[in-house]
């Protein structure tokens, strides 16, 4: 018995898949927010960590180019299609938005434990 087989066959293998795209998907969220809350200091006022970028088109444009973006190239990493993490942004629809960002730091933190990666902006305790 093949370890792909093995793992396919408990389900090890779809949930490696799930946590990945979740991890991707919070990753997209927290990088837009961020990105959003650089443009402007205006915050939405049913959310007050949520940037609000309505006030200007241009503000506008410079967040629907950098979200294009940052999608067309997750869309890449998931094979050409956008569908699963779409899923996952609608699934966690309740999360605001400095929960995206929140659950997007302690999954990096949690792999950087794992693989020993020290996080950018942190210092060397070399």
């Amino acid at each position: 018995m093949n370890k792909y087989y093995f793992d396919n066959l408990f389900g090890f293998a779809d949930i490696v898949k799930a946590t990945e795209t979740y991890k991707m998907a919070c990753e997209y969220m927290a990088k837009t927010e961020v990105y959003d809350r650089t443009l402007t200091d205006a915050r939405s006022p049913w959310d007050k960590t949520e940037a609000f970028i309505d006030i200007s088109p241009r503000i506008r444009h410079f967040s629907r180019v950098y979200a294009d973006n940052l999608r067309k190239y997750y869309k890449e990493l998931c094979g050409g299609s956008w569908q699963p993490i779409q899923e996952e942004i609608i699934k966690h629809s309740k999360y605001s938005a400095q929960q995206w960002i929140d659950e997007y730091n302690r999954l990096i933190g949690k792999s950087e434990e794992e693989e020993g990666i020290v996080r950018m902006g942190k210092k060397n305790s070399i």
